[in-house]
């Protein structure tokens, strides 16, 4: 699968799911979270994902100011798309799973006030008993430990 391929298949992603609309419903109105898709050494698709009113819009662009950016390979946005259900806890669980074993690499640009100002904290108490239960099983058991780990990850 090529990343022209994977910008596809996340859009239909965006567009035809209610849980990304749901999860995202937290996040401020404009607040942009970049996503770059592309194998090592080869070409990167660029793009913005943001809320505008209740829709979720994915753009092929680079973000303005985006609080994250997650890298991933095609083959994850695959993974992604296609092996979870429609259910924020699920594809919650799928893109934290995804970050342990290296699959998709995540920088917060936007540092630990914006995270918190935009909802993003929101954003994970709607994956819900499945999400916290496995956040408590990696050590990000309560909110303190959550925001900790976001401030060792805004300074890679």
């Amino acid at each position: 699968m090529t990343a022209d391929d994977a910008y596809l298949l996340l859009t239909q992603f965006f567009q035809e799911r209610q849980a990304p609309r749901r999860a995202l419903a937290a996040l401020r109105e404009g607040v942009e979270i970049g996503i770059e898709i592309g194998a090592k050494r080869s070409p990167v698709v660029e793009c913005t994902v943001f809320r505008q009113g209740s829709d979720v819009r994915i753009e092929r662009r680079q973000p303005q100011k985006p609080d994250f950016v997650f890298s991933l390979s095609p083959e994850t946005v695959s993974v992604l798309a296609n092996d979870t259900q429609d259910d924020v806890g699920e594809i919650g669980l799928g893109i934290f799973k995804e970050m342990l074993t290296g699959s998709v690499a995540v920088r917060m640009p936007g540092g630990l006030l914006s995270v918190l100002r935009n909802g993003y904290l929101e954003v994970v108490a709607t994956g819900g008993p499945k999400v916290a239960a496995f956040l408590a099983q990696t050590g990000l058991s309560s909110p303190t430990r959550v925001i900790d780990f976001l401030r060792r990850l805004g300074k890679r």
